[in-house]
């Protein structure tokens, strides 16, 4: 069955990330700047502000399929959201009588790092 859509406006629809061996649920990813200076002048007044060094980090929700460790992902796992590479720097799990496993990846890119490189 064909999805319907009414309205001029085309919105974003669904999880755009990729993990192996596991069905992304839920995404979230912030950005910020980590590193950033003040000048202020001799009244106190910023009178300029420099930032340095994006930081994008969030939390992915999954799903994963049984018999995985998500315990090994943890500080070298690697997640693709949108052509985006973002590593792995935490896991928590959350379990219910009456649905799967869910594990909340913390995910992390940094600005200075390659694409393929993993962070010490």
């Amino acid at each position: 069955m064909a999805a319907v859509t009414k309205g001029t406006i085309a919105y974003l629809f669904g999880v755009n990330a990729t993990y192996t061996q596991a069905v992304v649920t839920s995404l979230s990813i912030s950005e910020e700047y980590s590193n950033t200076g003040e000048v202020k002048d001799e009244n106190g007044a910023t009178v300029a502000k420099r930032y340095d060094d994006r930081l994008q980090t969030g939390s992915v929700t999954i799903l994963y399929e049984a018999g995985t460790n998500p315990g090994d992902d943890l500080g070298t796992g690697t997640i693709t959201v949108e052509g985006v590479l973002y590593y792995i720097d935490g896991v928590s799990q959350s379990r219910t009588n009456s649905g799967y496993a869910e594990y909340t990846l913390n995910i992390r890119k940094y600005e200075q790092f390659a694409s393929d490189a993993v962070p010490a």
